[in-house]
């Protein structure tokens, strides 16, 4: 005798409600049953082929990202404007999920659902069971796809804002993606990544401007030993220190500056600390120079 589970046994195995007409079927749901309860005026509905959502309220953007990667298939990987929101990225919602699938495989895109084929299928990152490609690759293929220069700046600027990638990831990562749809943001990133330079500049000299210290240089290339040279924001050079404004991902922890090896002084400051604590940044920028004028160094030379 062939029993029917019922929908309350299946939402525990249906995410947010989401579930496969195949996976209906072997847990016992007629399809004659499924049919019926997916009607007009019914209460369940059909989001995509093969396909269910086991409710009749409108379907949340979590519940229509679940679908397609259940549409597209176990190796399919969520990127765009639905994974960055996933991501915690405060961007809107422009009712599209974009799909990332192997190239070999052969599912086509279909209403609201983009899927492209890539050979660059990225290692899933996931979020409530959500295969999401990482913010860097979901922020670019979001940013190819848009065509309104007013929300590609928002979408190109809210990672960062949030502090989970910075300009130059971005850039990095347009260098190496599809290229179709490519060229605004690659031009868009420039412009930003230079605002946003002369931004954080502007910060630096208004701490510096709260210190005894003298005016340093800017932009220097420095040599120390034998090494290849390295670019740090800020140099003092009688007492070879030097300011390094990093990137808000950089790891707390991160391996020792190249000139630190060297016995030179590197003050590294968070570019996010620069900006909501900028007098404990000019406390420290103070004492290590001080502390750079005391001590004894070797040898190191700008370029």
């Amino acid at each position: 005798m062939t029993t029917t589970t019922s929908p309350i046994d299946i939402d525990l195995y249906a995410p947010d409600g989401i579930v496969r007409t195949a996976d209906l079927a072997t847990a016992g749901v007629s399809h004659w049953t499924t049919q019926i309860r997916c009607r007009p005026g019914g209460v369940w509905q059909r989001m995509l082929p093969g396909v269910i959502l086991l409710s009749a309220a409108p379907p949340t953007p979590r519940q229509l990202l679940r679908a397609a990667l259940v549409y597209a298939g176990e190796d399919a990987v969520a990127t765009g404007v639905a994974a960055m929101r996933e991501h915690g990225v405060p961007v809107d919602d422009d009712g599209r999920v974009h799909v990332l699938i192997p190239r070999e495989r052969r599912v086509t895109g279909i209403g609201y659902v983009i899927v492209e084929r890539t050979a660059r299928l990225p290692p899933p990152e996931y979020a409530s069971g959500l295969a999401l490609a990482p913010i860097v690759r979901s922020t670019v293929d979001a940013a190819r796809t848009e065509k309104d220069p007013a929300r590609l700046r928002e979408l190109l600027k809210a990672p960062v804002k949030a502090g989970l990638c910075g300009f130059d990831q971005l850039r990095d990562e347009l260098a190496v993606c599809n290229q179709r749809g490519s060229a605004a943001p690659r031009a868009l990133l420039g412009e930003l990544a230079n605002d946003r330079r002369s931004l954080i500049r502007a910060r630096a000299r208004r701490v510096l401007r709260t210190t005894p210290l003298p005016k340093p240089e800017w932009d220097v290339r420095i040599r120390a030993g034998t090494g290849e040279p390295v670019t740090v924001d800020a140099w003092w050079p009688e007492t070879k220190l030097a300011w390094v404004i990093t990137d808000p991902t950089t790891p707390l922890g991160a391996d020792p500056h190249p000139l630190s090896k060297h016995r030179t002084t590197v003050v590294r400051t968070p570019v996010t600390r620069l900006r909501d604590d900028p007098d404990a940044v000019s406390r420290q920028l103070t004492a290590a120079f001080l502390h750079s004028a005391l001590t004894t160094r070797r040898e190191v030379s700008a370029r």
